[in-house]
């Protein structure tokens, strides 16, 4: 009966993870990102981490393996996040600075 369940969980541990790919897909294919929280993906890749010695030492492989799918899936989700989020802020900062830089006036250099 232990091996039903250990094969139920490993399917379902490898489903769930999978089922995270069309996201990836999406992102990879608009190259936008807007509207995917960087700070959610952030704590669950964290909390991932600090849950791996307990399943580490465990002993459990199929626990073990469904935890670093999880935190792969979780850190390849942030490098997407921030490759495509990173230029559109520096264009938006240096229009920002381009406006402000606008307000003040170069000084003039007398040329005696």
């Amino acid at each position: 009966m232990d091996q039903i369940f250990a094969i139920i969980y490993g399917i379902s541990a490898i489903a769930l993870v999978v089922s995270g790919l069309p996201q990836i897909i999406q992102v990879l294919k608009t190259k936008d990102v807007e509207g995917i929280s960087l700070e959610t993906y952030d704590m669950w890749l964290v909390f991932q981490i600090l849950s791996m010695p307990y399943v580490l030492q465990s002993g459990n492989w199929l626990w073990a393996g469904a935890n670093v799918l999880w935190a792969v899936y979780y850190a390849t989700m942030i490098v997407l996040i921030e490759h495509y989020r990173y230029p559109r802020y520096v264009q938006v900062m240096v229009d920002r600075f381009a406006r402000i830089a606008r307000l003040f006036p170069a000084p003039q250099h007398s040329k005696d």
